[in-house]
């Protein structure tokens, strides 16, 4: 089915886009709905005009609410914040659509920005990790703050010791060479090999359990376990970075702040740019020289082609300013980037449309929620990462340290889109606000499996899981 795109105004905080039915678009870009009175393409229905986007009232709205995009089938058109989108697809502090692969150790945590810089406040909880297919360690340790989950059916080795301070889903068989900890409960697929294994919950296994001392506080069940797939990388289900660049090109508001969309291309002298609240387009963002875009708003940054840059690229945020960047291209960083800072990595994101690979490199720890299903995303050296991945794969030559910033699941608390129609949503896709979706409605959840991935019902909203 067609989608029809459109940009409003109104800029606020949003939560997580969910789901962009490509169908029917050549290479999983969406249909773009032509401005209202010209012919829809493609056979698109009428009724999928988008959103006026022009002009002053974009400004007059960023008070309130927006930046927002309509989405739809052609009948049944919705709109989300951009900001919407973050929270949809930014659930976990890790999630590949494939395998990570690790030369040292891995280690995550997280905390509320909302409620004070991260300092020594880290949670052990909170900061997810999900991977699809394979995890593969060549030295150190695993110690996961939240839940983890991989899903693939090849047999995994975990070096050094394994703690997990949530849930522990394992598909196939593992060995751990030193000890085992999980502080909620844990579901084994295959056997499992450990000097120790300590489980606070109930253990669901289908195999056996091999350890020298093993300690379980809740119930021990033997039967048939599958593990779900925690990362939702349904082709169809991906965020359509394209279409929404497309549309962008030609509704936006660059002419509000005599923003020419050529002016962070082949930058080859220090070059500076401020962009206030509003939906801005760059044919692309490359150069030699130090780039430095100040954001003093809620910003969406829309970029034709590549973020590419052989020098500094800065993007410095304002008190309460947030931006979404969406990258038509690649994420192409040969020198340091910066998105944001420590103390607020839910105020930037990043979504790349592109397959190329990516490196992280990043002045004193990468800050920023990158979003690149397509791609292969890689840490140089010791990655220091404030913000989350999610990519279609993850490798770190050295050793890896997520900090989550739980915040982003509460951006779009502000946004005044509608709640999408019925029949929308699938598990993971469309809800926003900690809804989930039940019987193709968003609402309250009533259990663990109503939501998506690893997320866990309580209070009836879908939350990470904290201990």
């Amino acid at each position: 089915m067609a989608v029809a795109l459109a940009l409003a105004c109104g800029c606020g905080s949003g939560t997580t886009l969910g789901r962009w039915d490509g169908g029917g678009a050549e290479d999983g870009a969406a249909d773009v709905a032509e401005p209202d009175g010209a012919p829809p393409p493609d056979g698109a229905q009428d009724d999928a005009a988008p959103v006026d986007a022009g002009g002053d009232s974009t400004i007059d709205f960023c008070g309130t609410s927006g930046p927002i995009i309509s989405v739809g089938d052609g009948v049944n058109v919705y709109e989300v914040c951009t900001n919407q989108i973050a929270e949809n697809v930014f659930r976990n502090a890790l999630c590949t659509c494939n395998n990570v692969t690790l030369a040292g150790y891995l280690e995550t945590h997280s905390f509320d920005s909302n409620l004070g810089p991260p300092g020594g406040s880290l949670d052990d909880s909170g900061g997810a990790v999900g991977i699809n297919n394979h995890y593969s360690l060549s030295a150190g340790y695993t110690n996961v703050g939240g839940s983890l989950s991989i899903a693939g059916p090849q047999s995994v080795s975990f070096i050094g010791y394994l703690e997990v301070h949530g849930d522990l889903f394992l598909e196939a068989t593992a060995t751990v060479a030193g000890y085992t900890r999980v502080r909620r409960n844990a579901w084994f697929g295959g056997d499992v090999w450990s000097g120790a294994l300590t489980v606070d919950g109930d253990v669901h296994r289908e195999g056996s359990i091999y350890s020298i001392q093993t300690d379980i506080g809740g119930t021990e069940t033997q039967a048939p376990v599958s593990v779900a797939k925690p990362c939702d990388c349904d082709p169809s289900h991906l965020v359509d970075v394209t279409g929404i660049v497309d549309y962008a090109a030609t509704h936006n508001d660059n002419a509000a702040i005599g923003l020419d969309p050529a002016a962070l291309k082949d930058v080859f002298w220090a070059k500076d740019i401020t962009l206030p609240c509003g939906r801005f387009y760059l044919d692309e963002l490359s150069g030699l020289a130090k780039i430095t875009v100040n954001v003093t708003d809620r910003v969406a940054l829309f970029i034709g082609g590549d973020l590419n840059t052989a020098g500094v690229v800065e993007f410095n945020l304002s008190a309460g300013a947030e931006v979404d960047i969406f990258i038509k291209g690649n994420l192409v960083l040969a020198g340091v980037g910066t998105f944001g800072d420590k103390d607020h990595p839910a105020r930037t994101r990043l979504y790349v449309g592109g397959s190329n690979d990516i490196t992280l490199i990043g002045a004193g720890g990468f800050v920023g929620n990158v979003y690149a299903p397509r791609a292969l995303v890689t840490g140089v050296g010791y990655v220091e990462l404030y913000g989350s991945i999610f990519a279609r794969d993850f490798i770190s030559p050295g050793y890896a340290y997520l900090v989550y910033d739980r915040a982003i699941q509460t951006v779009g608390e502000v946004c005044d889109a509608p709640e999408p129609p019925a029949g929308t949503c699938t598990l993971c896709t469309v809800c926003t606000g900690g809804e989930a979706c039940v019987g193709g409605v968003c609402g309250a959840c009533t259990s663990d499996a109503d939501c998506c991935g690893l997320e866990v019902c309580y209070n009836d909203l879908c939350v990470p899981l904290l201990l």
